[in-house]
């Protein structure tokens, strides 16, 4: 049976209630236990049975994200680590690796820890780690969103400074979130960058019975020995592996990128995650999956360059420059729904 009482949309149902916020809304919040104790994070909630965090001291990444009560992001078991407690260099970023819908690699190296021009990079880089200044959060009933905006600076100072200019819209009412970044060259010198948006995905939405939907004319390009042998599995999800490995595929699209990645079996039933994003700002598009026990995990990662370093990255036409006061954007679209069966 369907009620057929009260209006359909949510601004139509303000005079039921006598908040807003009991509809939609935005609550800041400050975790309050070790390794993350004092992140900031703000706790979204479209209306729409979407829900999902900003993290303000991490990044402004997305952490946890639900949609109508099912699990979308992985989350690891480090937690969402505070950024006083990053361990720089090496492959010291997975001890703060706390997962999340996306996590922001960048901005200046990405993929593999490296030594490039007498100078070694972490694995992934710094972005995730960065506090973000000027964090504010509005709620537009005109327009039908909600929009968190903040900046991150990676700066030296006799060096580099770059500024991330990042905007995160979500429409009331709706399960869709729009990532809009602008990355800025403030510092005295022209500077090489990299950014990688690191989508992942887990439990339940990634299970044995998950699909993975690349767009026609996808190439793949296993780029392991573990991938190579999985090259036929890589478009299918699989049950937790007790000695799983890593696997790592670049996919070449040509045109609009859009992965779907699908789930008829979910606790609601069917489920679908849609991740869309521009192939000329993000031209490769990277898949790792780690199905292992206990770890469990999928990601989608648009990018600008190679997960392999940055020296490599470079002799590989991949790593881009921008001059003094130069500026480039770049952006994702992730929609979840129920597909009609």
């Amino acid at each position: 049976m369907t009620s057929t009482s009260g209006p359909n949309d949510l601004r139509g149902r303000r005079g039921y209630v006598g908040s807003r916020d009991q509809l939609f809304g935005v609550r800041s919040l400050r975790l309050d236990d070790e390794p993350g104790r004092g992140v900031r994070l703000l706790d979204v909630d479209t209306g729409g049975g979407l829900r999902f965090d900003v993290l303000t001291d991490r990044g402004l990444d997305i952490g946890r994200c639900t949609y109508r009560g099912v699990g979308i992001a992985w989350l690891s078991a480090t937690g969402h680590v505070h950024p006083h407690r990053y361990e720089r260099g090496g492959e010291n970023w997975l001890r703060g690796f706390g997962g999340g819908l996306l996590t922001t690699c960048g901005l200046q190296a990405i993929g593999a820890a490296s030594s490039d021009d007498g100078r070694t990079w972490g694995l992934h880089g710094d972005a995730s780690f960065l506090p973000a200044s000027d964090v504010t959060y509005a709620i537009d009933e005109e327009q039908n969103r909600i929009i968190v905006r903040g900046t991150l600076r990676d700066a030296s100072a006799l060096g580099a400074v770059l500024v991330l200019e990042r905007t995160i819209a979500a429409e009331i009412g709706g399960a869709s979130i729009r990532v809009s970044d602008r990355l800025l060259n403030e510092g005295p010198f022209d500077c090489e960058y990299a950014l990688l948006y690191h989508v992942n995905i887990g439990y339940p939405l990634l299970s044995d019975t998950t699909v993975i939907d690349f767009p026609v004319g996808d190439v793949v390009e296993p780029s392991n020995e573990v991938a190579q042998r999985a090259i036929d599995r890589h478009l299918h999800g699989a049950p937790p592996d007790p000695d799983g490995q890593p696997e790592i595929f670049l996919h070449r699209v040509a045109g609009q990128g859009r992965v779907l990645v699908t789930n008829p079996a979910t606790p609601i039933g069917p489920l679908r995650l849609e991740l869309e994003y521009a192939t000329e700002q993000l031209p490769l598009l990277w898949q790792w999956r780690y199905l292992r026990e206990r770890i469990y995990v999928m990601g989608i990662e648009p990018a600008t360059a190679s997960v392999a370093g940055r020296a490599e990255s470079r002799a590989a036409g991949y790593m881009r420059a921008l001059g003094r006061g130069e500026s480039v954007s770049f952006g994702l679209t992730l929609r979840l729904d129920v597909p009609q069966t």
